[in-house]
């Protein structure tokens, strides 16, 4: 009997669950228990992490030291999420944040246990803290700020100038105490049509002071000109001289190079390639307007007679109602009665001359059609028609509508000692510097609180748009090679090179007739920083048609297209690009252009671009995006 009593195993289960009761309901309570302290624990951590990253973009702000702890007890406090308020005790260090580049916070917490009493447990301790410094890298930040005519409407370079100030002096205010000798430094770079790169750089070796670039003699020719002799690309006159648009310039009277310059060649013009003077189309050329021909109103200009012969014949009619007179003769000589052939008058289409004509006085000429003479625009200086050679300058148009008019633009002879007046170019200051209308780049520099904010105030409003010059000298104003060197290497692992691109409109090059009808086209395009358009410059790479058409639109979509592709290669050498659309209509292709040109953020994923509808939005877009740029962190 003791043997089958031993043997029987019935019951064994409950009297080892009854032994176990007390250990496995400990074990229950007090995974339930730890659970709620680590909620606890999360809630608390991620209120104070919260705070602490709130308060620290309040440092380099006028605040004191108490007002910055009772600002981060408020935060941490007010984030905390189903803990209960009184068993929590909070702590700011001030030793940190009185240094003006940290904030350290810690909290304390004694939560009740329910079930670990068993144990002998009645609170379990939750201590949580947070210490957030701002990066300590060093900042390169180039403002490239929209000054086009646009940006006058509304106070909207006012209110950028506040915008752009704010971010330097927050920016100058967080970095003041780095460990870094220069932990900061800013350049300005204000852009309209062109961008101004300072006229005291013209005899640098980066500029293309020997006429050598493919570009430098766009539109100007030499060849014809009798001091001019080829040397190489370029032209010299008998002492050995080169003869370029700067030699243009000094043989004006009252004018100087304002000190734009127009886009390199492609691939150049987008990117940041060195210049060299063994590659002259990576040199930059001085923007130099031509003098588009002389607006001989009522003027027609004369074929040659076609019955040929060598005999001074008029050139150029002035008309009257039902008849004209000779304005110019083909010997040069000006006025209706010429001292030895008489004088020629016309009615209709009846050509009379009469006087001392050497085939047979006072007999009819017979002459061939006659070419009307167009109208430009910029036209500043007087064309003289009687210059040295007198072959060109007295040339009839004889090879289809305006075709030496227009070879009148190209001379380079008739520049000396004239003063150009100031033409009205479809609502722009015209004149060889035309599009030129922005204030000079201010390199990088550590002064930002006279230098940079300075140069922030001076900007002024004119001119048309082109965001790319804006990009591309942006970039160039940041890297460390020429033409302007200020900036850190690229090699630099704790530095930041930044640009914040700002613009208030479409990229803009207008037809030659597009702003007044009554204009010559000849040109395809107004004069700006890629010349004129009927040179094709801006069409290099173009992907929008193989075929492209001179319209104001279909220039829009080449400089966003060159944009766009300026911006990647700048991000690709390691630029962060902010981008801001500033009172922009929707629609408008260069909020498209400005998205694809942002960078994106390596903490949001984000593109860092910034759409604002006004004043104040853009004011809240700019302390936005120095908030990011300070790159405040947890650093534990």
């Amino acid at each position: 009997m003791f043997r089958k009593f031993w043997a029987d195993k019935k019951g064994n289960l409950a009297v080892a669950a009854g032994i176990l009761a007390v250990p496995l309901v400990a074990a229950v309570g007090a995974a339930v228990d730890y659970s709620q302290v680590s909620r606890y624990r999360a809630s608390m951590q991620q209120a104070l992490d919260a705070a602490a990253l709130a308060t620290a973009k309040q440092l380099g702000t006028n605040v004191s030291d108490s007002q910055l702890e009772q600002f981060a007890e408020d935060f941490f406090f007010a984030n905390l999420d189903d803990v209960d308020v009184g068993h929590v005790t909070f702590t700011y260090d001030s030793g940190n944040s009185t240094s003006g580049t940290a904030i350290e916070l810690s909290a304390h917490a004694d939560y009740p246990v329910q079930f670990a009493s068993v144990l002998g447990l009645t609170t379990v301790g939750v201590d949580v803290d947070s210490y957030v410094k701002a990066a300590n890298d060093t900042l390169e930040i180039a403002l490239v700020l929209d000054n086009s005519g646009s940006m006058s409407h509304n106070s909207r370079l006012s209110t950028a100038k506040t915008a752009a100030i704010n971010l330097i002096t927050s920016l100058a205010t967080q970095t003041a105490n780095s460990n870094h000798a220069t932990p900061l430094k800013v350049a300005v770079v204000p852009f309209a049509g062109s961008v101004n790169v300072g006229n005291t750089h013209a005899g640098a070796s980066w500029m293309d002071t020997q006429g050598k670039s493919s570009i430098h003699h766009e539109n100007l020719n030499w060849a014809d000109n009798p001091e001019a002799t080829a040397v190489g690309s370029g032209y010299q006159d008998a002492n050995g001289n080169w003869l370029t648009r700067f030699t243009l310039f000094n043989r004006l009277n009252n004018t100087s190079w304002a000190g734009c310059v127009e886009m390199r060649p492609y691939p150049y013009h987008t990117n940041d390639t060195t210049p060299v003077s063994t590659s002259p189309d990576t040199l930059y050329v001085p923007m130099f307007a031509p003098d588009e021909p002389d607006n001989y109103t009522g003027y027609q200009t004369e074929e040659l007679p076609s019955n040929g012969g060598s005999a001074i014949y008029c050139t150029m009619w002035y008309w009257y109602p039902y008849h004209a007179y000779c304005r110019q003769w083909s010997d040069g000589y000006w006025g209706y009665y010429h001292p030895t052939e008489g004088f020629a008058n016309r009615y209709g289409g009846d050509y009379d001359y009469y006087g001392n004509y050497v085939g047979g006085g006072g007999n009819s000429i017979i002459y061939g059609g006659y070419i009307s003479e167009e109208t430009y625009e910029n036209n500043y200086i007087t064309d003289n028609h009687n210059m040295p050679d007198g072959v060109l300058a007295r040339a009839p148009e004889t090879t289809g509508t305006g075709a030496n008019q227009n070879k009148r633009q190209e001379w380079t002879w008739k520049y000396t000692n004239q003063t150009p007046s100031t033409p009205y170019v479809g609502g722009f200051g015209g004149g060889p510097n035309l599009m030129c209308s922005t204030t000079a780049i201010t390199p990088l520099t550590s002064n930002v609180a006279t230098t940079a904010v300075s140069a922030i105030n001076s900007m002024q409003a004119d001119g048309s748009t082109n965001v790319q010059s804006g990009v591309a000298w942006g970039w160039r104003v940041l890297s460390s090679a020429e033409p302007f060197t200020e900036g850190f290497s690229e090699a630099q692992v704790d530095n930041q090179k930044i640009m914040v691109v700002m613009t208030d409109g479409n990229n803009t090059y207008y037809q030659g007739n597009s702003l007044d009808y009554s204009k010559s086209n000849y040109n395809k395009s107004i004069y700006s920083a890629w010349g004129y358009t009927k040179n094709g410059r801006l069409f290099t790479s173009y992907d929008g048609s193989s075929n492209p058409s001179h319209t104001d639109a279909t220039f829009t979509s080449a400089m966003d297209e060159h944009m766009v592709e300026t911006c990647n290669n700048a991000k690709a050498a390691g630029v962060t690009i902010y981008t801001v659309a500033y009172d922009v209509p929707n629609g408008s292709s260069v909020k498209t252009a400005l998205e694809a040109c942002a960078s994106t953020s390596l903490k949001t994923n984000e593109k860092l671009y910034f759409d604002a509808a006004g004043s104040s939005q853009l004011l809240a877009t700019f302390t936005a995006i120095t908030e990011d740029i300070s790159s405040l962190r947890i650093a534990k």
